[in-house]
């Protein structure tokens, strides 16, 4: 990994607290109230098909990171930068939960699949897809 990446990581890293409160905060203005309890992802869900966001909005970046914010701290994970070079994740921040599958999770592939479909249930499947056999910190 270059010095370049693992900065831009650290970087990300070191930001997202502010990231996270931001973003929630800005839902809270709006109506949406989300924080990290479970029943918060139909929240964000909402927001994104009602408010139409894209890819390509500040808001998808900013959500996708609360996104990994939440199962990790549902899932017992920890970020990391993807190093498998096999991998559709690499170079991407990812949260790493440990699971007995090798599976990680990528809040920001699973927003955006949302954003693409615009199906609401779509963020719930794909979150139980990949913890069908864990069960959430309280």
């Amino acid at each position: 990994m270059s010095t370049e990446t693992t900065q831009a990581f650290d970087d990300f890293l070191f930001h997202l607290p502010q990231i996270t409160q931001n973003f929630i905060k800005q839902l809270h203005d709006e109506g949406y109230f989300i924080g990290y309890e479970s029943d918060f992802i139909d929240s964000l869900e909402a927001y994104f098909l009602q408010k139409n966001i894209s890819v390509h909005d500040d808001l998808y970046y900013d959500g996708a990171c609360y996104l990994g914010e939440w199962f990790r701290r549902h899932y017992q994970g920890q970020w990391e930068l993807e190093q498998d070079k096999k991998s559709v994740f690499y170079n991407k921040p990812i949260i790493n939960y440990h699971h007995k599958s090798g599976v990680v999770f990528s809040p920001f592939t699973a927003l955006k699949t949302v954003i693409l479909k615009k199906k609401t249930g779509t963020l719930k499947t794909i979150i139980m897809s990949n913890v069908a056999d864990r069960k959430p910190n309280p």
